[in-house]
């Protein structure tokens, strides 16, 4: 699922929801059954949607604008548009704000966040009765609830979805509703994560609520790490008192496909440096992210890009600005960057998107499309890191989908909505990275006749002969004549059902 937005107001941020309960499945020898095709019990982190807005918009040329000629001409008309989307843009939130308002999105569970409108000049067109009038498609993006289109006031025109727009002067932009197809669900890429072992970097941001959510969060995040999650303390740090930023990183180690991959998380919280030195905050930041392997932020974030980004700290305040991103000093490798924080959807993609040497092919971005909650920003990194270095009760590292990482995060009740989403993934693996391809559809009589930590031994429909199957996330991954099917296994105990490749039926 792609995602990012714009708009203007600092927001408060952090982490929310269910922590998953992702014990360590028990070792099976038995063989699993594929289960039936239509039958509505799983879930994969589908809360939220995206949503394409467009219209039909223009600008004139007037005055000395008028006489301009050649590429003089399209320049100016190109600056008029860009500033019409940005009119636009404005006037839509503006529309949306008034349908939903802050108070409906903290206690009425409603949930969506605007990007900010695009436009190619190349596309712009000359009207044909007004030489000087340029139109062109207004092109918007929305995050919001699976259910939005339903919630909001829309009109049915010609088959469209649509909502009238007023842009001030007694002009009126009808704007239409589409919701977009969901990507399809993938892996992180998970052999270059681990490729030299796994370095994850937390940055808690800062938080001006008397609570002091950060602390109390980095917290027990230090005690999350250090107990049930099975972590070496950093050296020299005996307790959540001695961390300080030249402090090493908590340690452990991974069995992943029969070797050892080291696992280092780095947490950093504000008061980490003194009032007269917390740039040096933004600085550990920075260099953080020159080797990270996952980069996670959680904290206040907020809807200007050239005002909010990463708050490392407030009273005072100091922050990074996501319209910086751009300039961080990022290696070509594979990275997963994290914002959770109120709305980052709006925007935090976009800006370290804009970076040189940063595409979807080597970078997923997780945002959050609502408000999120400091109170559950500890829980909500355990949640995660416990997805990505989740193990079977063998103690083999056992990989898990962006579906199944996130859905833990993701939570929806009557009073609260918390959409988190990744952009990037078209170009994620959609089999499992332990997959054993050559063993697909071969016979068995036990799951340890599949090799492949997540390749399972499928009873096939109808029938009494069992194959091998292969972990996929999308039916995308499998080979013709294969089917991903969802199967029921004890061996799985995370967030969802296990899904493989199977010859279909």
């Amino acid at each position: 699922m792609n995602a990012t937005r714009l708009s203007a107001v600092l927001c408060l941020g952090l982490l929310a929801a269910l922590a998953a309960a992702c014990g360590a499945p028990a070792p099976s020898e038995s063989i699993d059954e594929p289960i039936p095709r239509g039958k509505l019990d799983d879930f994969r982190s589908t809360i939220g949607y995206e949503y394409e807005l467009t219209a039909t918009a223009s600008v004139t040329l007037a005055g000395d604008d008028a006489a301009l000629e050649g590429e003089a001409r399209a320049a100016r008309a190109a600056e008029l548009a860009q500033s019409e989307v940005d009119r636009i843009t404005r006037a839509v939130n503006s529309a949306l704000d008034a349908i939903w308002s802050k108070d409906d999105k903290l206690q009425r569970g409603a949930a969506l966040t605007l990007r900010k409108g695009t436009f190619s000049a190349a596309d712009m067109t000359v009207t044909a009765d007004d030489a000087n009038t340029f139109t062109f498609t207004y092109k918007g993006q929305l995050a919001g609830r699976t259910d939005l289109l339903s919630k909001l006031p829309l009109e049915t025109r010609d088959g469209r979805r649509v909502l009238d727009v007023d842009l001030g002067g007694d002009r009126t932009l009808e704007l239409t509703f589409k919701q977009v197809d969901e990507t399809p669900d993938a892996y992180p890429r998970y052999r270059e994560l681990f490729e030299g072992g796994l370095d994850v970097t937390v940055h808690v941001g800062g938080d001006y609520n008397e609570e002091r959510y950060d602390l109390s969060k980095a917290r027990e995040i230090f005690d999350k790490l250090a107990g049930e999650l099975g972590f070496s303390k950093p050296e020299g740090v005996a307790s959540f008192e001695d961390l300080a930023l030249d402090s090493g990183p908590f340690t452990k180690t991974l069995r992943v496909d029969g070797e050892e991959v080291a696992v280092r998380v780095k947490l950093i919280h504000p008061d980490m440096a003194e009032d007269d030195a917390l740039d040096t905050l933004v600085d550990a930041y920075k260099e953080q992210v020159k080797t990270a392997d996952v980069v996670y932020y959680t904290g206040h974030a907020g809807l200007d890009a050239s005002y909010s980004g990463v708050v490392v700290h407030y009273n005072p305040r100091v922050a990074l600005k996501a319209a910086d991103f751009r300039n961080l000093e990022l290696p070509d490798k594979y990275q997963l960057f994290a914002f959770v924080g109120c709305e980052t959807y709006a925007h935090y993609a976009d800006q370290i998107y804009h970076h040189p040497r940063k595409t979807t092919a080597n970078l997923d971005v997780i945002t959050a499309v609502n408000y999120t909650r400091l109170s559950r920003s500890g829980q909500h990194f355990i949640s995660f890191l416990e997805g990505l270095t989740a193990a079977d009760g063998a103690g083999q590292w056992a990989p898990r989908s962006y579906g199944q990482l996130l859905s833990p995060m993701n939570i929806e009740s009557r009073t609260w909505v918390e959409i988190f989403g990744v952009h990037g993934l078209e170009d994620n693996p959609r089999l499992s990275p332990l997959a054993r391809v050559e063993t697909l559809g071969q016979s068995c009589s036990r799951a340890s006749d599949c090799p492949g930590v997540d390749s399972r031994c499928v009873r096939l429909s109808g029938s009494d002969s069992s194959v091998c199957g292969v972990a996929c996330a999308d039916q995308s991954a499998c080979p013709e004549g294969y089917s991903c099917r969802r199967i029921n296994t004890s061996w799985w105990n995370g967030p969802g059902k296990l899904s493989q490749c199977l010859p279909t039926q």
